[in-house]
């Protein structure tokens, strides 16, 4: 559903969040810590981060604190929803011995409550679509994925000032999200300070529907659309996705993957900051008396080499073979496996690369003949 937009002055955004806050079991949103904006839990209103701008080029990120009351005036940061749905580390089940000798087997439990995030933006969106695909449409269901996915709170924010690293228009959606609970467009001026609002479900319009606002007046949709406009003028970074799965099958042998080798750390911090990557590994934990173990799954990253151990050694044993295997499947064979791209163009992997690697300038070089 979307339903008529409405406005709510800038004094009543701490009535709004306390209304979701009080809707969801947890809220997750952005926090200023250690110089970024990150995502975690929001106990209190005054945790968000206001007045924050960010700059982002390849290979830097940055905030400063100004002195303006504006709530939405950064792009991402390192962090996504992928840290809740898929976190870096957990349980995926235990056993125990009893004293005579039966073994029993306990999952952890799944998430029941309502889980919301305040402040996404649409290539975080996008990135929950793409993890559907992987954990949900591929045959094998992650049952722990599933429980905190169905029971989710979005409310949205309209992108007013993406990065210089964003590319999410030549990925086909973005800078304001398509779906969500609640979306914000916030209007932000030395003269006026107000958002737009708009209900994509039942439950965003019943919160909505609690707060002291108004209809939107015409000039004021105008304003939020214009806000919407300039931000994709903005956003100047592209990919030419025009025959991209052909292009680099038929360049598996291109002199870049060379080039970029010489560059790449593998490091990780690109899989790390992505929202879609998925890959992990699993690991047990047994106590000295063997009679209890458990098996928990964490991250893990193809540009280790220990990625793609067999007996006998790693199949990718060098930095060329793991950053094409990278770049290939993310652009690539993510098609063949999962129906779509497995990039969304929100430019992380371009800001927190220690080195400066570009994705959307790999892709231009492979397209001139090597």
């Amino acid at each position: 559903m979307d339903s008529e937009q409405i406005t709510i002055s800038a004094s009543e955004i701490r009535s709004l969040f306390y209304l979701v806050k009080q809707a969801c079991d947890d809220l997750y949103g952005p926090r200023l810590k250690d110089g970024a904006v990150t995502l975690g839990r929001l106990e209190e209103y005054h945790q968000l981060p206001v007045g924050i701008r960010d700059s982002q080029t390849a290979g830097h990120y940055m905030v400063t604190q100004t002195e303006e009351a504006s709530y939405f005036n950064y792009a991402v940061g390192p962090q996504s929803i992928k840290q809740v749905l898929h976190p870096s580390n957990r349980q995926l089940w235990r056993s125990s011995k009893s004293p005579s000798g039966a073994i029993s087997f306990s999952e952890p439990n799944r998430q029941s409550g309502l889980t919301g995030f305040w402040g996404l933006r649409s290539c975080d969106i996008e990135s929950i679509k793409v993890l559907d695909g992987v954990f949900l449409g591929s045959g094998v269901k992650d049952l722990q994925y599933q429980s905190l996915r169905e029971n989710l709170f979005i409310l949205t924010a309209t992108c007013s000032e993406p990065s210089a690293t964003c590319f999410c228009t030549s990925m086909g959606h973005g800078p304001r999200a398509e779906e969500y609970d609640i979306n914000l467009t916030e209007i932000y001026s030395a003269d006026e300070h107000f958002f737009v609002a708009q209900a994509g479900t039942n439950l965003g319009s019943r919160i909505l529907s609690l707060l002291v606002s108004n209809r939107s007046e015409l000039d004021e949709i105008s304003k939020s659309e214009a806000v919407y406009q300039a931000a994709r003028t903005k956003i100047t970074r592209t990919m030419d996705t025009k025959n991209l799965q052909q292009l680099l099958a038929n360049n598996m042998d291109h002199s870049q993957w060379e080039l970029v080798a010489d560059r790449c750390l593998s490091c990780g911090n690109c899989t790390m900051v992505c929202p879609t990557c998925f890959c992990t590994t699993t690991y047990d934990i047994n106590d000295l008396e063997g009679d209890n173990s458990e098996r928990w799954l964490r991250w893990d990253s193809c540009f280790t080499a220990d990625f793609s151990y067999i007996h006998g050694g790693p199949v990718r044993s060098s930095t060329k073979s793991r950053y094409r295997q990278w770049l290939t499947h993310k652009l690539s064979t993510w098609h063949e496996q999962f129906g779509n791209s497995g990039c969304v163009g929100c430019g992380r992997c371009v800001a927190w690369c220690p080195v400066s690697i570009d994705i959307t300038e790999e892709v231009k070089a492979l397209r001139t003949p090597s």
